[in-house]
């Protein structure tokens, strides 16, 4: 009978009108013959593709992590001209409540230097928060918030670091771009640091502060990697595109291995000039990447001291810190992109290898999140950076903090303000953070040779009200 091979999707009821057809009665919010058809409307949008990872992680999925407040379907689609048995593990239709963890497969990583059809676009009937985990290599992977379409936009600067080892192409800088619109021109104008080999793309070399013009198609992506610092290299585009970027796979001195460093980038009109940069308890320090829109003096807060430095456009400047030590910027007339890489730690290989986040700015602090920790890292941590008295009135899951969670709490004073910087131990699964003040949320987790860091949702994803 037709019904034995459940046609129906979504929820929908069979019964079998005679012995070669059916009929599907669908739920509320689904229609069409099978019930794949949603009724409503996809009103916000995400845009994400997989970047160039370590070639030991070619054969491992990459998971998409959803988290809504509300009943919520969801459509992932991909391009027409993907190769259709890929396509077919892509496009879907999911309805859910809470949170849902997405597989891609394997085969949607991307390769350099080479247009593909493989950008991969969500859309959602509710808002969503969306963290992407890339190839789930054991040793090498790490996590990325990913940014709603409307918050796209057609400039922005590239940040990765130095390749440890730029012989080999394991630990090549990257960054990849995703087109949402067809016949989007992209201009490249590469910044090579250290004034390496030039990059060879279709026969052609290109140096230094040479520019690569291009047109991509709809859900079309291109990835450039190279065995040099590309940080600086800036990518302007007709239309809205989004940009990722980070190492193949790098290590610094004193971490364990190498490890994939991914994170979607903001574009500059969404950079910011205040950040507090929490320590990460777990890591050899870190090295804290800034970028300036303009020239500019920073203000650099470390411990005691207070140390401020000149800044010029396009050329990072590097802050050190030390495994206890939070740092803040500020820059009083220009906007900046702060990149914090988590060193990772060679003692022990447990809580070890790096990890980059994409520090968010003072004004775009919440007062609610919601994301999803991940299974299968055995140390997972939040922290929260936010105005004094966080500990005593933030709500996790609807209760108080039990102060058996709490690892390190610090107070840093900025201008006369006083700021708490607390980092809890959590555990898998869908967790809700509120306080009565906008916050920032930084999660992180550590397992054997590997770790992983993202930010709480850096842009609206709801009409979150402030709670007393």
């Amino acid at each position: 009978m037709p019904c034995y091979s459940n046609p129906c999707q979504n929820g929908g009821t069979c019964t079998d009108s005679s012995s070669d057809s059916y009929t599907c009665s669908c739920s509320p919010v689904w229609m069409g013959e099978d019930c794949s058809d949603f009724r409503g409307s996809f009103t916000n949008e995400y845009l994400l593709l997989i970047m160039w990872n370590h070639f030991y992680a070619d054969e491992h999925p990459s998971y998409v992590y959803l988290t809504t407040n509300s009943p919520t379907t969801v459509q992932l689609s991909s391009s027409d001209s993907l190769d259709p048995a890929l396509k077919s593990q892509i496009d879907r239709n999911v309805t859910f409540t809470s949170e849902l963890k997405i597989v891609l497969p394997p085969e949607l990583q991307g390769q350099i230097l080479q247009k593909e059809a493989k950008a991969v676009r969500i859309k959602s009937s509710e808002p969503i928060s969306v963290v992407l985990f890339g190839n789930d290599y054991h040793s090498s992977d790490d996590s990325s918030m990913i940014l709603p379409t409307e918050k796209l936009s057609t400039s922005y600067t590239v940040v990765s670091t130095q390749p440890l080892r730029p012989r080999f192409s394991v630990y090549s800088s990257v960054f990849a771009i995703a087109s949402l619109n067809d016949d989007t021109t992209i201009t490249i104008k590469f910044k090579l640091l250290n004034n390496s080999s030039p990059i060879t793309i279709n026969g052609k070399n290109y140096s230094d502060s040479d520019t690569l013009e291009m047109s991509l198609k709809k859900l079309e992506t291109f990835q450039v990697g190279h065995n040099t610092d590309l940080t600086g290299t800036t990518i302007e585009s007709s239309q809205p595109v989004a940009v990722f970027s980070g190492n193949r796979c790098n290590k610094f001195p004193g971490s364990m291995t190498c490890s994939h460093m991914m994170e979607q980038l903001p574009p500059t009109a969404e950079w910011e000039n205040f950040f507090i940069v929490p320590a990460d308890i777990n890591s050899n320090g870190s090295l804290i990447r800034v970028l300036s829109a303009y020239n500019t003096t920073i203000t650099i807060i470390k411990g005691s001291q207070t140390i401020t430095q000149d800044v010029i456009t396009g050329i990072p400047y590097d802050i050190n810190s030390t495994i206890s030590e939070t740092v803040v910027i500020e820059s009083s007339n220009s906007s900046l992109m702060v990149t914090n890489f988590v060193r990772g730690n060679y003692v022990d290989a447990n809580t070890a290898d790096p990890y980059m986040i994409v520090v968010p700015g003072y004004y775009s602090y919440k007062p609610q999140y919601k994301v999803v920790i991940p299974d299968g890292y055995p140390q997972n941590f939040i922290t929260i950076m936010a105005v004094k008295d966080v500990a005593q009135s933030v709500l996790i899951n609807g209760q108080n903090v039990d102060p058996s969670m709490i690892i390190v709490q610090e107070n840093v004073m900025i201008v006369g303000i006083s700021y708490d910087v607390i980092t809890l131990k959590v555990f898998p699964g869908s967790i809700e953070i509120k306080h009565s003040s906008p916050f920032a949320l930084v999660v992180n987790g550590y397992r054997s040779l590997d770790s992983y860091g993202f930010v709480g949702n850096i842009y609206d994803v709801g009409n979150y009200p402030v709670l007393g």
